[in-house]
């Protein structure tokens, strides 16, 4: 018996065996798209909701943080909701207006008055003092700034000349 030559090693196979499942690459083609289509739905409508939740739990926490029967573990976990909501909150608006470095800015000097003010009004009834008012205080301002600053001008960029 001769020894087989390079070429005799390698087969071809016929084409039906290498396409086993055509239909199921399609359905899952088709449920990947659906699911990527609903999830940039979520994001997009869920970035509205962002301000708003975050004004609810800065009241909730300054809410549940002065009283006395909540245990001191729920008020904290509202706070640790509301400073992730505050950083998807500046994450959303330093990406819609038109100079972020001033908006993070007013902001904070908002935030730094409306706090100033507070503590020079404020009795002692407040638990933990003037720390319990910071979240409310930073959600107001970095609201009130948003609305008031201006949005961001899109450029269309141009294919043919590969500017904006």
């Amino acid at each position: 018996m001769p020894d087989p030559t390079p070429g005799d090693e390698l087969q071809v196979l016929p084409y039906a065996t290498n396409t086993t499942y055509p239909c199921l690459r399609i359905e899952i083609g088709w449920i990947f798209a659906l699911l990527l289509l609903i999830g940039g739905n979520v994001v997009t409508f869920s970035s509205t909701l962002v301000g708003p939740l975050m004004g609810i739990t800065s009241l909730l926490w300054l809410m549940l943080r002065n009283d006395p029967a909540i245990s001191p573990k729920a008020s904290w976990m509202v706070f640790g909701a509301w400073s992730l909501l505050t950083l998807a909150y500046f994450m959303v608006q330093c990406h819609r207006v038109s100079n972020h470095r001033i908006y993070v800015l007013l902001t904070i000097a908002m935030a730094s008055v409306c706090a100033c003010l507070i503590a020079l009004v404020q009795k002692s009834s407040l638990q933990s003092g003037s720390v319990t008012i910071i979240p409310p205080c930073t959600s107001f301002a970095a609201y009130c700034v948003a609305y008031f600053f201006p949005k961001r001008q899109r450029t269309i960029y141009d294919v043919e000349t590969g500017r904006n």
